[in-house]
């Protein structure tokens, strides 16, 4: 020691070495920081947004099948239990902020028990209930065709016409 500073063996301060290499990075940091942030931070965040967009539509269709197909055969005829379902379909995928359901397209209710079931509604009957929505991604341009890129997400529901409920 030398005046009170550390030295080396050959009489060389260290601690101004250090001080002065140390003035030399100084801003480097925050430029690291801003780089690296931009980076990694930019896309994990772009990913979890677009994994989120796609979770919802997920439930949002579930939601949807589940309740169209309850709408449907607790319906007094097919005609306005198509209509309950469209309704119902419609509400669960507005809830998790899915726009745009046309029930001409995206939705179709079939029967598994024959041919008359969805017509009449018999009981004991077996509805199946499909929805198909497309997820759009969020942030993206509209792809060459002009329509916004996104992920087809679709959910199935199977419900039985109560056994109890008089033929309609």
């Amino acid at each position: 020691m030398v005046n009170g500073a550390m030295t080396d063996g050959a009489g060389n301060r260290i601690a101004d070495d250090a001080r002065d290499a140390a003035a030399g990075e100084a801003g480097n940091a925050i430029v690291e920081f801003l780089v690296l942030g931009l980076l990694l931070l930019v896309p994990l965040v772009y990913v979890m947004l677009a994994g989120l967009t796609l979770q919802a539509a997920s439930y949002g269709v579930t939601a949807a099948a589940r309740e169209a197909g309850r709408a449907f055969v607790t319906a007094p005829s097919a005609e306005a239990g198509f209509g309950r379902a469209c309704s119902a379909a419609s509400l669960a995928l507005n809830d998790e902020g899915v726009p745009h359901f046309d029930c001409t397209r995206q939705l179709s209710i079939t029967c598994l028990s024959g041919d008359d079931c969805a017509r009449n509604l018999v009981p004991g009957s077996t509805i199946r209930v499909v929805v198909h929505v497309r997820a759009e991604l969020p942030g993206l341009p509209a792809s060459l065709f002009g329509t916004p890129l996104g992920i087809e997400v679709s959910a199935r529901h199977d419900e039985v016409v109560d056994i109890f409920a008089e033929p309609r």
